[in-house]
C-alpha cells in the first residue's frame, strides 16, 4: 500500500504541515494527496516530504528552439530514506512550455510536476518504477488542469508494474555487454564499504553515462545486486 502527494503549480492545493488546510492562491504547492500522510504523523517525516517535492531540477526549456530534443530533459527520479518514517519515491517531470496556451493564469515557461509515492519499499525495487506511465500519471494531464479542476483526495493505492519498459532481461543485457559486470561489482563493493562507517564519513557514489536511460539501468543493477529489502535502504538521485 503506498500513499501519494502530487506538487506543481496549481490554483488551489493544501498545507500538509497544518492538517491538510486548503490553500487557495495561485502558485506552486501540494496540489493533493492521500489524507493520511497528514492525518498520521507516523507515516513519514512531513518536513523532509515537503522540501522533497518543492524541489525542483536544474533544466531551461527553451521553447523557441527547433530542435526541441537538445534541450529539454527527461524525468528524474529521487528516492528517500528517512530516518523516519517510510521511504519515498519522487518523480520529477519537467513541464514543456506551451506558449498557445490559452489560460487565465501565468502562463510561463519552467514548471514541472512532483508527483510522490510515500510507503514501505521492502518488497519492491525503486527501478520498478521507473517510466510506468500508469503509475506516474499525474504527468498525463496538461498544466491548465491544475487550475481549472478542485483537488480531491488521493485514496492509498497498491503497485501493479506493467514491466513495459525496464525488466530484470533488459538490466542483464545491459550489464552483459562492454566492461560493466566488472564496473557493477566495483559498484556495489564501494556502497558496502561506506555502509561500514560512520554517516559523516560516507562518500557517494557518483554514476555518469550518455543517456538517463543508461543511468536508470546502472541503479536498477545496483539495486539488484543486493535483496529488495536492503536496497530499499539505498537512497539515490
Amino acid at each position: 500500500m503506498f500513499y501519494e502527494l502530487i506538487y506543481t503549480r496549481c490554483k488551489k492545493g493544501l498545507d500538509i504541515l497544518r492538517d491538510g488546510r486548503p490553500i487557495e492562491s495561485e502558485g506552486y504547492k501540494v496540489y493533493s494527496c492521500s489524507p493520511e500522510i497528514y492525518e498520521n504523523k507516523d507515516i513519514t517525516d512531513n518536513g523532509l516530504l515537503l522540501n522533497a517535492a518543492q524541489f525542483r531540477q536544474s533544466y531551461v526549456d527553451f521553447y523557441e528552439s527547433e530542435d526541441k530534443s537538445k534541450v529539454f530533459m527527461d524525468d528524474a527520479y529521487l528516492y528517500y530514506a528517512p530516518d523516519f518514517g517510510n521511504n519515498f519515491l519522487v518523480n520529477f517531470h519537467p513541464v514543456r512550455f506551451n506558449p498557445d496556451i490559452e489560460a487565465n493564469y501565468s502562463n510561463k515557461p519552467g514548471n514541472f510536476i512532483n508527483q510522490i509515492l510515500i510507503g514501505n519499499f521492502e518488497n519492491y525495487y525503486a527501478w520498478q518504477f521507473f517510466r510506468d506511465s500508469e503509475i506516474w500519471y499525474a504527468q498525463q494531464k496538461e498544466e491548465p488542469y491544475y487550475y481549472s479542476t478542485d483537488p480531491q483526495p488521493l485514496k492509498p493505492i497498491d503497485i501493479i508494474f506493467s514491466g513495459n519498459y525496464y525488466n530484470y532481461d533488459k538490466i542483464r543485457d545491459f550489464i552483459s555487454s562492454g566492461n560493466r559486470a566488472e564496473l557493477l561489482k566495483r559498484a556495489a563493493a564501494f556502497i558496502i564499504s561506506q555502509y561500514g562507517l560512520n554517516y559523516p564519513e560516507r562518500k557517494y557514489l557518483l554514476i555518469q553515462d550518455i543517456s538517463s536511460e543508461n543511468i536508470e539501468l546502472w541503479v536498477a543493477a545496483i539495486e539488484c545486486a543486493f535483496s529488495p529489502r536492503m536496497s530499499s535502504g539505498l537512497p539515490f538521485a
